[in-house]
């Protein structure tokens, strides 16, 4: 019996720094999530975001050919007026203090992303959001949209997920089975 070839999956280089339109293609809620700030712990629970950015392609896979690249952030889920989630809300929606909101009508918003290379060289960063510039338009959506909440998951959705999601997803469920609150 021969033995089945690995399948070659190339690590991207970097893009350059710079402002990248981008969409939102998924948003999972990932639960609790340990956090520090400025030197003080938490726990605090957390969304992670992931956006499409068409305009960057890849041979990420050769099976599957160019693809967009895609960044995710994690964020508080919070609306308090300095947290990321809430200048994400600003970027996209019309009426981002709209109190009836539901964090999954951000699905397939499109941005401005700003996107920085860590010291290392290595990796990208997301740096922040900011409106779509007018006349701009983001090219079609490759990747299917997805939401999962950890407070009502779909298996079939939480299947998918590579393992150190999953991983994240379990810890903020003992958090939660820990927290006296």
């Amino acid at each position: 019996m021969k033995i089945p070839a690995q399948k070659s999956y190339n690590k991207a280089p970097v893009i350059d720094p710079g402002t990248y339109a981008a969409r939102i293609v998924s948003i999972l809620s990932i639960g609790l999530q340990e956090n520090e700030w400025e030197g003080v712990k938490s726990i605090k629970p957390k969304v992670r975001i992931t956006f499409e950015v068409p305009s960057e392609t890849h041979v990420f896979n050769a099976d599957k050919g160019p693809q967009p690249y895609v960044f995710s952030k994690e964020e508080t889920l919070s609306s308090h007026a300095k947290a990321g989630l809430t200048k994400l809300c600003k970027a996209v929606a019309e009426d981002a203090s709209n109190p009836d909101m539901e964090i999954e009508d951000l699905l397939d918003k499109t941005l401005m992303l700003s996107i920085d290379v860590t010291e290392s060289g290595e990796y990208n960063n997301i740096k922040g959001y900011s409106p779509m510039m007018k006349g701009l338009t983001v090219g079609d959506r490759v990747n299917p949209l997805v939401f999962f909440d950890v407070e009502n998951p779909d298996k079939d959705i939480y299947d998918t997920f590579p393992e150190f999601i999953k991983d994240k997803i379990e810890a903020g469920k003992k958090l939660k089975d820990a927290d006296p609150f």
